[in-house]
Parts: structure tokens; C-alpha cells; sequence
């Protein structure tokens, strides 16, 4: 091996291992900067078994965000940086995903985490409020209106999982 090839070895394994370590770093700043332009707080409350995550800010009559199936509050950072000077944001990481509490034993059906969205609602006094839901989201949140209508002034629903359509798109 002569000296340049060794010198760009060296410098790839450099390049390699301070992405990896950085990387983390990196996240963390980009989360917390889409967090900052919102407005927005992470806080937890403790609703039942869960540790329950969730970010706030904005003022306004209150919009539940209610993420899809692998996603979490951090999905609605963008979206809430367009709305958080007209409504109240309260987006919560359901349970089972992004930092609230995932546990073993606990069902994550539709049902269930419909209920569980009902009293954590309940935990930060939220009385009437809008409610939007993607994909998986979407269906929670489908069912939460159903089941507590008297909770909501509107339900949005985006790309929501379980509705299905009159006509199949040209996708499907």
C-alpha cells in the first residue's frame, strides 16, 4: 500500500466514524430546530401505564395531531409551524411509539388506542377541540369521533388507514 492510498484510507475511516458518532448530534439539532420554529414543547404526562409524550405550543382553540403507524409527535413539526399562530398544538408520540411507553403486555388496537388518545386527552384538559389523523392516525381518530363526538369541533383526516374509498384510485 503506498502513501496515498493509505492517506485516503485513513481519511475515509475518519469520515466514517465521525458521521456515525455525530450523527445522533445532528438529529438531535435538526428535531429540536423544526420543534423551535413551531413553537413547540416536549412535555410528558403519565396517563394509566403509559408514559405519555407529546409536544405543545401555539395559541388558539386546541388541534389534536394524532401521527401514523411508525411515525410520532415529530411528524407534525412542519405542519404545525403553518398553523400554531391560529390553533393550540398538542401532538402526543401514542403509546407504543416514538418516546412514550411501549409495553409488552398492552394491546395497540384501534379500540384501545382510541381510548388511550380519550384520556390523555382528559389528562391535559383538553375539552373541545379538532382533531386530525394520518394514516393510522387517521383511523384513531375516525374512531375517536365516533366514540366521543362531543369531544370535537372537526376531524380531518389525511391518507387515513381503514376508510375505504368509493372508487379505487388509479394507485390501488
Amino acid at each position: 500500500m503506498n502513501n496515498r492510498t493509505a492517506v485516503a484510507l485513513t481519511i475515509c475511516v475518519a469520515v466514517i466514524i465521525g458521521s456515525l458518532s455525530c450523527g445522533k448530534t445532528l438529529y438531535n439539532f435538526a428535531k429540536n430546530s423544526e420543534r423551535g420554529k413551531a413553537g413547540l414543547t416536549e412535555k410528558s404526562i403519565q396517563v394509566g401505564d403509559h408514559k405519555i409524550v407529546y409536544l405543545e405550543g401555539g395559541k388558539g382553540e386546541t388541534l389534536l395531531l394524532v401521527h401514523g403507524f411508525g411515525g410520532d409527535k415529530d411528524n407534525w413539526t412542519r405542519f404545525a409551524q403553518q398553523l400554531a399562530g391560529r390553533y393550540h398544538i398538542v401532538a402526543p408520540d401514542l403509546p407504543g411509539f416514538g418516546d412514550s411507553t411501549r409495553l409488552e403486555s398492552a394491546q395497540y388496537d384501534i379500540n384501545t388506542q382510541s381510548k388511550r388518545l380519550k384520556d390523555f386527552a382528559e389528562a391535559v384538559n383538553l375539552n373541545k377541540f379538532h382533531i386530525a389523523g394520518n394514516s393510522m392516525g387517521g383511523w384513531i381518530s375516525a374512531n375517536y369521533a365516533v366514540k366521543y363526538p362531543e369531544d370535537l369541533i372537526t376531524l380531518t383526516l389525511m391518507n387515513a388507514a381503514g376508510v375505504n374509498p368509493p372508487e379505487k384510485s388509479e394507485m390501488v
